[in-house]
């Protein structure tokens, strides 16, 4: 069983970061909540996305970024993952 929140969210950075990969930039923790029925920590991970160039200016300017937020869905009772999913800002 996990009740510790530290145990949640170091589940879910290495889940994040084991399906994003590790060429995310400026990846943080960015809410932690427990379900309203108290079975699922989700954790909300951010980071920035490069976004391609769209233009001449762009390319003089250098690479922008964009930030994406992805919710990590984690049992309490056993750690398990359950899911990955997008979070508009």
């Amino acid at each position: 069983m996990i009740n510790d929140v530290k145990d949640a969210v170091a589940k879910a950075v290495f889940y994040a970061n084991s399906l994003l990969g590790s060429e995310l930039t400026d990846f943080m923790l960015e809410e932690v909540e427990l379900s309203d029925d108290g079975k699922y920590w989700l954790i909300t991970v951010g980071f920035n996305r490069s976004e391609p160039q769209a233009g001449p200016l762009q390319a003089l300017t250098g690479t922008t970024f964009r930030r994406v937020y992805k919710v990590v869905k984690i049992r309490k009772d056993n750690g398990q993952f359950v899911s990955m999913t997008m979070r508009q800002p």
